[in-house]
C-alpha cells in the first residue's frame, strides 16, 4: 500500500473536545445524558502524543503562524466552524481533526451529529438536533483544504455511522480522507472514569507513543487501527449493547496509508502548558496593496454536500461587512465545475467592492436532479417550512406482505437549504419543475426566473475502452441503440454502464434514448451492474477503474467533458477510451435560474444584485474560461480552445457535430416514470423439474430446492415470487403443480415448502410448463405493471423433446421472443448451455441467460435473481439519541 509521509510539510491537528453540556437529561427536555469529564483529559494527552510522534511541530513552523496542534473547546457550533476554517486554511500536508464528546444519530442512521455545549435532541421538530453540527458539514469544510491528506478521528457514541457520511462525499473530495472511529455504527460507548481519559483516546495516545515498537520505525494509520482493534479485543471491552467494542477505520481511497508517528531522527518532547483556542473575529478584512485568497472552504447544506466558498483577504485596514451569501443548487455532474467557477468568482476583481471587500460568497451544493425537480414542483412549501413529521407515501398492496411506506420527499433533508440560484444540467428541468404537481399551484412559495441561455455544453458519449471494440470513422456517430448494439457485436461479453437516472440528467437523457427502441425492463437488465448505480459520470469511471477487467469490457455513457479534461481517480491507471457520439441524446446544457422565495424580503435588493452580478460573470469571459478548462464546449459562437486531457490520445472528436435538439421535458418525465417501474419491485417464477430423473439432483446444498432457497435473499419485501414443480402424469390438466402461487411473502414460507418438496414418479413436460409460465407473466405484466420479471427453470434436460409431451421447442421459442419475459435456464448437465442447445436457444430468444454444470450455479442464480428483485429489506436503523 502506498504511504503518505507528511514530514517536511505544514501540518495541522485540530483537537476538539466538549466535556460540559448546558442541557442535561432529566432537567431539560431533550437534554444530553450528562457531562463528560473524561473528555477534558483527552485533549492534552492526545496533543502531547502527537508532538511526541514527531510529525507535528510545536511552535511556529515555516508557512505557519501558530503551533501545529491546536486544542479547541468550542462554546457552540459557530466556534467549531471557525476553528475548522482556520485549520483547513493553514495545512498543506496532513490535516487531522479529532472530536470527543456526545454524538447523536437520527433514526435512519444516515448522519452523525457532533453535539456542542448547548445541544439538545427534540424529535419531531424541524431541527431535531439543535446545538449540534453535522459530520457532513465538518467533512465538507475539510474537503477543500490545501492539505494533501485528511485524517478524521471520532471518539463519541455512534462514531461508526461516520463511514456512511464519508461515502456520501463526492469522490474527488472523499479520496484524500481517512476516518478512524472509536466504535462501530449504531453503538453507544462508556466514557469511563471521570478522572481518566476515555478508553479509546487513552489507547490512541498510547499507540501513538509506543506503537512504533521502539525500533526507530514509523506508525501508519493502518497499523494504528490494527493496534487499537487488537487491544480492545484483548481487553474484552464491550459497548453499551454488551457486544464487542471494535474501533473502525475507513479510507476514501484504499490505495494510500498515512504516517502518523515516527521515531526516525526526531527527539520526542513534551510541550509544557496548554494551548487553548479562542474564537477570532469574523475573517473579513479589507485589501490593502496585496490581495490573497487565504481560505477556501466547503460547507454542507443540510444533507447535500455543499460548497461554502469564502475568500479571506488579509490586509492592513479594518474588517469588512459580511458579504451577501448566495446558495446555489446544481446537478451532481456539474458540481465540481460550478464549484470551481464559484471559487474563481469569489477571488476575482468582479467580486470586490471599492474598499477591497468581497461582495458575495456562494454556497455550492448538489442534489439528485429528480429530487430537485420534485421539490420545486411539489414541495416548495415544505422546503420553506419543514413539517415536524413528513407524511408518508406509498403502502402495501398484495396479501402476503406489509412493507414500510416510502417517506415523502423532504427538501431540506433530501435536497438542501433553499437555493437562491439553480443551475440544472438542462433547461428542460425548469419546464418540468414548473408543471403543476400534486402540491403545486397555491402551495408554491418559490418563483423560478427565466432560464439563461446555456452557459456551456457537453455532448453525451458512449466511452468505449480503447482497443476493446472501439468504433472508427462513421461508426462513432449514430443513434444510441445502434452504437450500443455495434459495440456488443464488436466485443462479445461487452457491457454498457450508465449513471443513476434519478441522480444526474446525464443518466436520464441516455435512458430516454435507450427506452425509445427497447422495452424498459429489457434495457435495465442489459445495463444491470452489481451495487447501486453511480451518482455521476466521474464516479462511474472511477468505479470502473477499481476493477481492471470491468474497465476493459465496459463502455460508459458519460458527458464528453470527462474525457476531455480527464478524470482524477487517485493513482490507478485508467484504460483510455474512445468516444462515440449518439445523435438522439441531448447533451448537457446548464442554465442559470434565479429562485425567489415568498416572505424573503430581508436584504432582497443586495441579494438580487449579487445574483445578477454572478450570472453576468458566469456568462462572461472569466466564467467561460472555467467551463472550458473543465472540458466543456462554448454554448454558442465559434468553438474555442477546450482542454485536451492528458492520455486521451484523440479519444474525442476535435469538433463534434452540433448537439441534438434540446432535451424535452415530457420525454424526460416519461423516461423517469418508466425507469422507476422497470427497477421497482420484481417478479420471479421458479420452475423446478421434479421428474424422477432429478432424484440424484434434489438433496443437499447443491440440489435444486437448495439452489432456489439460496437465491431468495435477492428478493425484497415488495418483490413477488412463486414456485412450480414441473412433473405430471401424461394427460394431466396442467404440466406443473403450484407449490407457491405468485405473491409477496417472507422467504421462510418458501423454505417450508421447499423442505417438503419431493420428486415425482413421473416425467416432465418442460416446454409446456415454460409456455404456461410465459403466458402467466406476460398477462401479469400488461398495462402499467412494467415491473422486472424473470422465469427460472432448473432442470437436468432429461425430458427435453420427449415423445408424448404437449409442448414443443419451437412453440417456446416463438412465445419467448414475442413476450419478452427473460428466462434463466439452469441446467445440471455439462454443456447444457452450449451454442445450439435447447436451453441456450430459449435463453437467447427470451433475452435471458443460461447456466450449466460448468458454472457456479448457486452464485449465478443468486446474482440473476438479485438483478430482478430488490434484495432483503434493510436492517432496522440504529437508535437515535446521544451518548459519549
Amino acid at each position: 500500500m502506498e504511504r503518505y509521509d507528511p514530514r517536511g510539510r505544514v501540518n495541522r491537528a485540530l483537537l476538539v473536545g466538549v466535556s460540559a453540556y448546558e442541557y442535561q437529561a432529566g432537567e431539560v427536555e431533550g437534554g444530553v445524558l450528562g457531562d463528560l469529564e473524561a473528555v477534558e483529559k483527552n485533549l492534552p494527552l492526545l496533543r502531547d502524543a502527537l508532538y511526541a510522534g514527531g510529525i507535528f511541530n510545536e511552535g511556529a513552523a515555516e508557512g505557519s503562524d501558530e503551533d501545529e496542534v491546536v486544542m479547541c473547546r468550542p462554546g457552540g457550533t459557530e466556534d467549531l466552524t471557525e476553528a475548522l476554517v482556520a485549520a483547513a486554511g493553514a495545512a498543506t500536508g496532513l490535516l487531522l481533526f479529532y472530536f470527543a464528546g456526545h454524538g447523536a444519530v437520527p433514526s435512519g442512521g444516515e448522519e452523525l451529529w457532533l453535539q456542542m455545549p448547548k445541544a439538545r435532541t427534540i424529535p419531531g421538530s424541524a431541527d431535531v438536533f439543535p446545538g449540534a453540527t453535522r459530520l457532513t458539514e465538518v467533512l465538507a469544510i475539510l474537503a477543500n483544504t490545501r492539505a494533501q491528506r485528511v485524517v478524521v478521528v471520532l471518539d463519541c457514541c455512534f462514531a461508526g455511522n461516520g463511514a456512511r457520511v464519508l461515502e456520501a462525499l463526492e469522490y474527488r473530495a472523499r479520496r484524500k480522507f481517512s476516518l478512524l472511529m472509536s466504535v462501530q455504527a449504531g453503538h453507544r460507548i462508556d466514557a469511563g472514569d471521570d478522572a481518566t481519559p476515555t478508553p479509546f483516546t487513552e489507547a490512541l495516545a498510547r499507540a501513538l507513543r509506543e506503537g512504533t515498537g521502539g525500533h526507530g520505525g514509523d506508525l501508519t494509520l493502518e497499523e494504528l487501527g490494527h493496534l487499537l482493534r487488537e487491544e480492545f479485543a484483548e481487553r474484552g471491552l464491550l459497548t453499551l449493547r454488551a457486544e464487542p467494542w471494535v474501533p473502525q477505520l475507513r479510507r476514501g481511497d484504499d490505495g494510500v496509508d498515512v504516517v502518523l508517528a515516527s521515531r526516525g531522527g526526531t527527539s520526542p518532547h513534551l510541550p509544557s502548558g496548554w494551548l487553548t483556542w479562542e474564537p477570532s473575529p469574523p475573517p473579513w478584512h479589507r485589501n490593502a496593496k496585496v490581495r490573497r485568497a487565504a481560505v477556501t472552504l466547503v460547507m454542507a447544506a443540510l444533507l447535500g454536500t455543499a460548497g461554502y466558498l469564502a475568500a479571506d483577504r488579509s490586509g492592513e485596514q479594518g474588517p469588512c461587512v459580511a458579504p451577501q451569501e448566495l446558495r446555489l443548487l446544481t446537478d451532481p455532474d456539474l458540481e465540481s465545475t460550478v464549484r470551481d467557477a464559484a471559487h474563481a468568482y469569489l477571488t476575482s476583481e468582479a467580486n470586490e467592492t471599492a474598499d477591497g471587500c468581497p461582495r458575495a460568497l456562494v454556497t455550492v451544493y448538489a442534489a439528485r436532479a429528480a429530487d430537485a425537480v420534485t421539490a420545486f414542483r411539489d414541495r416548495t412549501h415544505a422546503w420553506q417550512k419543514p413539517p415536524g413529521n413528513i407524511t408518508e407515501r406509498g403502502g402495501a398492496d398484495g396479501a402476503d406482505a406489509t412493507p414500510r411506506p416510502e417517506p415523502a420527499l423532504d427538501p431540506q433533508r433530501d435536497v438542501g437549504a433553499q437555493p437562491d440560484i439553480w443551475i440544472p444540467a438542462s433547461g428542460a428541468d425548469v419546464e418540468r419543475a414548473e408543471r403543476t404537481g400534486a402540491a403545486g399551484g397555491s402551495a408554491a412559495v418559490a418563483e423560478l426566473g427565466k432560464p439563461s441561455a446555456p452557459l456551456a455544453r457537453s455532448p453525451m458519449v458512449l466511452a468505449v475502452p480503447r482497443g476493446r471494440g472501439e468504433p472508427a470513422g462513421e461508426e462513432r456517430k449514430g443513434e444510441l441503440g445502434r452504437l450500443v448494439e455495434a459495440f456488443r457485436q464488436r466485443l462479445p461479453g461487452g457491457e454498457v454502464a450508465r449513471t443513476d437516472p434519478e441522480s444526474a440528467d446525464s443518466g436520464l437523457l441516455t435512458t430516454a434514448a435507450l427506452y425509445a427502441s427497447r422495452k424498459s425492463t429489457a434495457v435495465e437488465r442489459s445495463l444491470a451492474r452489481p451495487g447501486p448505480p453511480a451518482r455521476t459520470g466521474q464516479e462511474l469511471l472511477c468505479e470502473l477503474r477499481q476493477d481492471r477487467q470491468a474497465d476493459a469490457r465496459t463502455a460508459a455513457l458519460v458527458p464528453e467533458y470527462l474525457l476531455r479534461a480527464g478524470v482524477d481517480c487517485a493513482a490507478r491507471t485508467r484504460r483510455p477510451r474512445v468516444a462515440a457520439y449518439p445523435s438522439d441524446v441531448p447533451g448537457l446544457a446548464p442554465v442559470f435560474v434565479k429562485v425567489t422565495w415568498d416572505n424573503a424580503e430581508g436584504a432582497k435588493a443586495a441579494r438580487d444584485d449579487a445574483v445578477h452580478d454572478f450570472r453576468r460573470w458566469l456568462a462572461g469571459s472569466e466564467g467561460q474560461r472555467v467551463f472550458r478548462g473543465d472540458g466543456f464546449w462554448p454554448a454558442r459562437g465559434e468553438a474555442a480552445a477546450v482542454a485536451s486531457p492528458p492520455g486521451t490520445g484523440g479519444g474525442t472528436l476535435g469538433t463534434p457535430d452540433p448537439a441534438p435538439a434540446t432535451a424535452r421535458a415530457d420525454r424526460m418525465d416519461e423516461a423517469l416514470t418508466a425507469y422507476r417501474r422497470a427497477t421497482g419491485p420484481g417478479r420471479v417464477l421458479f420452475l423446478l423439474d421434479s421428474s424422477g430423473s432429478m432424484s440424484d439432483l434434489w438433496e443437499g446444498t447443491g440440489g435444486a430446492p437448495a439452489l432456489v432457497e439460496q437465491s431468495l435473499p435477492g428478493l425484497g419485501a415488495q418483490d413477488e415470487y412463486g414456485i412450480w414443480a414441473v412433473a405430471s402424469p401424461d394427460g394431466a390438466p396442467r404440466p406443473y403443480r403450484a407449490l407457491l402461487p405468485l405473491g409477496r411473502r417472507p422467504s421462510a414460507a418458501a423454505q417450508r415448502v421447499l423442505d417438503k418438496a419431493e420428486v415425482m414418479d413421473a416425467q416432465a413436460d418442460p416446454y409446456a410448463a415454460l409456455g404456461a409460465a410465459l403466458d402467466d407473466l406476460d398477462r401479469r405484466g400488461k398495462g402499467a405493471d412494467d415491473r422486472p420479471q424473470l422465469i427460472v427453470f432448473l432442470t437436468d434436460d432429461e425430458d427435453n423433446g420427449r415423445e408424448g409431451a404437449r409442448g414443443t421447442l419451437d412453440d417456446v421459442l416463438v412465445s419467448a421472443e414475442a413476450k419478452g419475459v427473460p428466462v434463466l435456464m439452469v441446467s445440471f448437465t455439462g454443456g447444457g448451455c452450449d451454442r445450439g442447445t435447447p436451453d441456450r436457444r430459449i435463453a437467447d430468444a427470451s433475452g435471458g441467460s443460461c447456466l450449466d454444470a460448468s458454472d457456479d450455479l448457486a452464485a449465478g442464480l443468486r446474482d440473476e435473481v438479485a438483478r430482478t428483485g430488490q434484495g432483503d429489506a434493510p436492517a432496522a436503523a440504529p437508535e437515535g439519541g446521544d451518548g459519549a
